[in-house]
């Protein structure tokens, strides 16, 4: 590994630990301190993918043009350590405007951060495994994740004992903040010290992609994806706490940390299958697999089936992320800015539709209503890749043998 890669990984894992808690505590604090009803609740889930909308747009029409990675993936940390202290003063004075702009900035900010290193690793020719590399930057978010989850729920948890005060209680999400601070500086080290794009030399013959057809197909299907799984996540937990009967947040954190930690854990593993997986077989398989845990979700009445259901769930969702940013790479070579961006603002967007969908048919159904669309959307999914990428496959081989015959 080089030690570009090392800087990378350094500033993946100080940029990571509140990621999930942050996600994790927030339907939580809406749905007990504000009393929010299902279509609100739906619009506050969707603040961060709004603000990585936002980002994502500017990133490939301004930033990447203007400026040098280095500088914006430094800027992005800085918005995001102060995202952070805004949240933390929201929560602890109730102040619901300040959680509102502090979620739009951190989602601004995280997406920002995760497209430059995601084009920093497109861009690198001379790392052939791709989807192996990529899988060590979900590894190394997955130990940041748990160490920073531990640190969190163990402040949290406290609470019971009346250990410590209200703001206390919550101080990991300063720590988070003093970590974003710390990523900015690695991050701009891990960087290449390239021009803006606007400034590169130009390809002495542009030649259109092959894959424009496949990547307006792959997002679509990125669209469909993100939705149904953006559709389950808030309103899942809120799900499990009135079936299960739970009243400590804990005991709910206890069955979906190991889940979330272990398949960021296993990702390097995960990455070279990605390498050497067919993607038409990749979406048949895992995203089928993913539907079937959802379903299995709304039956099971037991804590630890929903810790290893949802282990299952999370590896489904590494695995496709790796494989996406990979397929996107190699079908967009000569513009891996707006290929990934484009996934980016897509998966944003659907992150919007999804919870306001969700709190929809939450208020009008019961709160399974989501969960049983999403199975439907995944299964659409699952068909809708296989069959594309079985097709590409196809015109490959005519095409082959078509040039074999000459």
């Amino acid at each position: 590994m080089s030690r570009s890669h090392k800087k990378l990984l350094t500033a993946i894992f100080l940029d990571s630990p509140g990621l999930f808690f942050v996600n994790f505590i927030t339907p939580v604090v809406m749905h007990q301190q504000f009393h929010l009803e299902g279509w609100q609740l739906g619009l506050i889930f969707s603040l961060q993918a709004i603000g990585a909308v936002v980002a994502s747009g500017l990133f490939a029409l301004v930033l990447s043009k203007s400026f040098s990675k280095r500088s914006i993936i430094s800027i992005a940390s800085l918005n995001k350590c102060l995202a952070y202290l805004i949240l933390f003063f929201g929560i602890i004075s109730q102040e619901l405007t300040a959680i509102v702009i502090s979620l739009i900035v951190l989602g601004a900010s995280s997406a920002i951060f995760t497209l430059c290193w995601e084009t920093h690793i497109a861009e690198d020719k001379s790392t052939q495994a791709k989807g192996e590399l990529i899988g060590q930057c979900f590894k190394w978010t997955g130990i940041s994740q748990m160490i920073g989850s531990t640190i969190a729920f163990t402040m949290m948890g406290m609470n019971y004992g009346h250990l410590l005060s209200q703001g206390d209680q919550i101080m990991g999400i300063v720590i988070f903040a003093i970590a974003s601070g710390f990523a900015g500086i690695f991050g701009r080290l891990a960087m290449s010290p390239a021009l803006p794009q606007h400034l590169r030399h130009s390809l002495a013959e542009k030649t259109q992609d092959k894959g424009n057809v496949v990547l307006i197909g792959l997002l679509a299907l990125v669209l469909l994806g993100q939705t149904s799984g953006s559709m389950v996540a808030p309103f899942l937990e809120m799900h499990l706490l009135e079936k299960l009967n739970i009243t400590d947040i804990s005991q709910l954190s206890l069955a979906y940390v190991p889940g979330a930690m272990l398949s960021l854990l296993f990702a390097e593993k995960l990455g070279k299958l990605v390498d050497n997986l067919k993607p038409a077989h990749f979406f048949a398989i895992f995203v089928s697999v993913g539907a079937v845990s959802s379903w299995l979700l709304v039956q099971t009445d037991s804590l630890w089936q929903v810790s290893l259901l949802f282990m299952v769930d999370s590896t489904i969702i590494v695995s496709v992320s790796i494989m996406l940013l990979k397929l996107v790479s190699e079908l967009s070579p000569h513009r891996v800015e707006n290929g990934l961006s484009a996934l980016s603002l897509v998966s944003s967007v659907g992150a919007i539709i999804g919870p306001a969908l969700g709190g929809f048919v939450w208020s009008a159904e019961t709160t399974e209503g989501p969960i049983w669309l999403s199975v439907g959307i995944d299964f659409t999914v699952a068909l809708l890749g296989f069959s594309l990428f079985t097709l590409l496959t196809q015109k490959e081989i005519k095409l082959i043998h078509s040039k074999s015959s000459f």
